[in-house]
């Protein structure tokens, strides 16, 4: 929703609203928007893009942002603030998935802004950004999530795969999605090891089952695990297991 940089930023204003079933325009405000929404739910229209945003559902609206909106019985806290810079962030939207942390804070805001206690300017700005923290946090830790899902597909992915000898890292990273150098990256931080270096354990795994049980050559081994070079084979099996595979 937002990058990890932090902004100046003023609240303007804090409000709870409810809205019974219509359609409204808004046209662009010279402030942005956050919005926490309590229930109901709502869609947005802007340009050729429609966006349907339910309960729990944290929505930021950037200055300058014409939109028409059909609300369905929607109660929503709202904060209107700017942002002391150039800065520039794209309509977002997240679901909560803690909805009772997000809730607690906007009415504690909310509460603060009605009330105005002494020093109240200071608790506003920290409840903000206590709220900032917490999306940004789940933001990072959905992206996690979504990386981690999508290696851990990779690997099942060579699992089945290994000893195809058209099989190749680089096919690999584009089938999920990734430039071959960015996937090696995230592949590493996620399992501990290259994926080369993955791909090679599971061949050379292998090739222990078969050269255990003595039916096959260093070469038709080599073949079956999916090396082409049967010299490759027998030097990456040395370097891993500092003995010759012919001597297995």
């Amino acid at each position: 929703m937002f990058n990890s940089d932090k902004f100046p930023f003023t609240i303007l204003s804090v409000h709870k609203l409810n809205f019974p079933n219509s359609k409204r325009y808004s046209s662009k405000k010279s402030y942005n928007t956050l919005t926490f929404r309590h229930y109901g739910s709502a869609e947005i229209s802007y340009g050729e893009n429609r966006v349907t945003l339910n309960k729990n559902d944290l929505t930021f609206i950037p200055k300058d942002f014409d939109y028409t909106i059909c609300s369905e019985d929607e109660e929503i806290t709202i904060i209107h603030f700017n942002i002391d810079n150039s800065a520039i962030y794209p309509f977002s939207y997240i679901n909560a998935a803690r909805p009772e942390l997000f809730v607690g804070l906007f009415e504690k805001l909310l509460s603060v802004w009605k009330t105005k206690p002494l020093g109240y300017q200071y608790r506003v700005d920290a409840l903000f950004l206590s709220i900032l923290e917490n999306i940004e946090i789940q933001s990072k830790t959905d992206i996690t999530s979504r990386v981690h899902g999508h290696i851990y597909t990779a690997v099942d992915y060579m699992h089945k795969h290994f000893t195809d000898h058209d099989f190749s890292i680089d096919n690999l990273a584009k089938q999920s999605g990734y430039c071959a150098s960015y996937f090696r990256r995230i592949f590493k931080c996620a399992i501990g090891v290259s994926p080369q270096s993955y791909l090679t354990d599971l061949r050379l795994s292998y090739a222990d089952n078969l050269l255990s049980s003595g039916y096959y050559s260093v070469k038709e081994v080599a073949f079956l695990c999916g090396f082409e070079d049967p010299k490759y084979f027998s030097t990456a099996y040395k370097s891993k297991r500092k003995k010759s595979p012919s001597k297995v």
